[in-house]
């Protein structure tokens, strides 16, 4: 599976509350996440870290049994692999949440959560916050996710234009994150990988500086190696101001 990474702290922070994790279980299976942390102090770190880890690691030792076992009943199937990964957020949130309960520094810590499963032909993305997914095909970036924050309520509910949301003061308010509360809910997608060149991961440090046709002209770079264009993508957000953590994570779905 070829992939391509890069988080940096930015040009404003003093470090840098992303993470992001890679697990690939075999040729046709692999697992990338991207999380957004916040918090005061290192909570915001602590939150992305614990989640990232945890999540990774139930979704990893889950998948590993279904792979490796001889007496296997049920295929990684749609169902099946959305029920993994709602399991394995679940264990993820508990983890940040009872962590917060541990130290005052933490109270109130959480994180954003976007990870994709790849199995065989077919994504599996699931969600929380307004860390983003997106798919590239033939010029066009097309986003995936749904952000769950305060502007995109607005825009849903028609009190806001879409390009209003750009510029709105609230726009980094986020309305659901991993480790705030008890129980958590997620959206799920399916995407079928065969219509797309690339999937993007990315926290909001991105989103937020480089417009969405500027983040397709680098995934449709040809004279950007592949490895290199998370770190592209990076670099033109911190030339844009860099206010925020950044991490892109790109995948690539092309048929070899």
């Amino acid at each position: 599976m070829q992939y391509s990474a890069y988080t940096n702290v930015g040009r404003i922070r003093n470090q840098n509350e992303d993470c992001f994790m890679v697990e690939e279980l075999t040729d046709a299976v692999c697992l990338f996440t991207v999380c957004d942390g916040m918090g005061g102090a290192s909570a915001g770190e602590t939150a992305s870290a614990t989640a990232c880890s945890v999540y990774h690691s139930a979704m990893t030792k889950a998948l590993q049994t279904h792979l490796t076992s001889a007496h296997l009943l049920t295929p990684l199937n749609a169902k099946l692999c959305k029920r993994l990964m709602i399991d394995a957020l679940n264990e993820a949130n508990s983890a940040v949440y009872q962590l917060a309960k541990t130290d005052p520094a933490l109270e109130g810590m959480g994180t954003t959560l976007v990870s994709v499963l790849l199995v065989n032909k077919t994504a599996y993305i699931v969600n929380v916050g307004d860390s983003r997914a997106y798919y590239y095909k033939d010029g066009e970036l097309c986003q995936i996710t749904k952000d769950h924050s305060y502007v995109q309520y607005l825009v849903d509910n028609g009190m806001i234009q879409p390009d209003e949301a750009e510029r709105h003061p609230h726009k980094n308010l986020i309305t659901r994150s991993v480790g705030t509360s008890a129980e958590i809910t997620p959206d799920l997608f399916a995407l079928d990988t065969r219509r797309t060149e690339s999937i993007l991961l990315c926290s909001d440090g991105l989103t937020n500086m480089v417009s969405e046709t500027e983040i397709a002209d680098v995934l449709g770079d040809d004279e950007v190696e592949f490895s290199h264009k998370a770190a592209r993508l990076v670099a033109k957000a911190n030339s844009h101001g860099g206010t925020d953590n950044i991490t892109a994570l790109v995948i690539s779905t092309r048929l070899k």
